[in-house]
């Protein structure tokens, strides 16, 4: 069962909207759905209830680099329903 990057999240401390989306396009990620709060800016990847109904409910934050995390969703082991793939 594979990994699913569900955001890209941006510092805005750090990044504008205009350099993070540049990022997200050159990095293979895509820029759709875009959510902002006062620190930071979220790219979408994938639908949470998309992940939820595909049996991933766990999530991580992992630093890709300065100012730029991604939030990874992970599928139990031992869950019943495949989970989906990128």
């Amino acid at each position: 069962m594979a990994d699913v990057i569900q955001n890209i999240v941006f510092n805005k401390k750090i990044w504008s909207i205009i350099d993070s989306a540049n990022y997200c396009l050159n990095n293979g990620y895509k820029v759709i759905k875009i959510d902002e709060t006062d620190d930071l800016i979220y790219f979408r990847q994938v639908c949470p209830l998309i992940l939820k109904k595909a049996g991933y409910t766990y999530y991580k934050a992992k630093r890709l680099n300065h100012g730029i995390k991604a939030v990874i969703a992970y599928c139990p082991i031992n869950h019943s329903v495949d989970c989906i793939s990128e």
